[in-house]
């Protein structure tokens, strides 16, 4: 409970679609846990096995083999070409690249905005009030391009 502002005596329901980057990684978390021990996730754990011929898809193998998803977009709900059959030790990889996938992607999002920013600022010099009528005009955004090409340091942020 949260107390109002502007009324201390009044205690305030905290919204419940508000919280913390933190609290949301916890549950997440939480979420994952449950979901990897539930019978659920064994019986399916164990047809996929079977489906894959009992072998590690990289290696070969066929001891201590394990269920990698290839990503959690469709977790829970993850179909044979979503995950991966692997022994512990290219499962401990595939981990590895799995987090090297998400954070090449989370730098591509922030690579991105700052291209964004700078062309943005660029087309306010170029246009002034009216940048915004022409941000989506494509010479506009080769010519940055080609400026920000002519440039020796670091061409976006």
């Amino acid at each position: 409970m949260q107390l109002d502002m502007f009324n201390k005596n009044e205690p305030q329901k905290r919204r419940p679609d508000i919280c913390s980057e933190k609290q949301k990684l916890q549950r997440m978390k939480e979420d994952y846990e449950r979901y990897i021990r539930s019978a659920e996730w064994k019986n399916k754990s164990k047809a996929f096995i079977k489906l894959k011929n009992k072998k590690c898809e990289r290696c070969g193998g066929s001891h201590n083999l394990q269920v990698h998803h290839i990503h959690y977009t469709t977790f829970g709900k993850e179909t044979l070409n979503e995950i991966e059959v692997l022994c512990y030790k290219c499962h401990q990889q595939a981990d590895i690249e799995r987090k090297q996938r998400e954070a090449k992607k989370s730098f591509d999002r922030v690579d991105e905005a700052c291209f964004e920013n700078g062309f943005r600022t660029w087309m306010e010099k170029q246009h002034g009030p009216l940048a915004d009528r022409y941000m989506e005009y494509q010479p506009d955004r080769d010519r940055y391009i080609e400026w920000l090409e002519s440039k020796n340091d670091d061409p976006y942020c």
